[in-house]
């Protein structure tokens, strides 16, 4: 989700895959669990799609 523009196939089908991995969210949202999947791939998929978000690595050792 860090990348501008639509997100590439195998990206989609992973968030599909993780979203129908979380079975709390399909029951907080009930009914409206498929429209937010959708809406969420969508939004992801369009060219006009922009990231905002920072990757921060942290590594510790002893």
């Amino acid at each position: 989700m860090t990348g501008d523009g639509p997100a590439p196939p195998e990206v989609l089908a992973a968030w599909r895959n993780r979203l129908e991995r979380m079975p709390l969210l399909r029951s907080a949202c009930g009914a409206g669990f498929e429209r937010l999947r959708d809406d969420f791939l969508g939004c992801l998929a369009r060219p006009e799609h922009r990231a905002s978000a920072r990757v921060v690595f942290c590594l510790a050792r002893r």
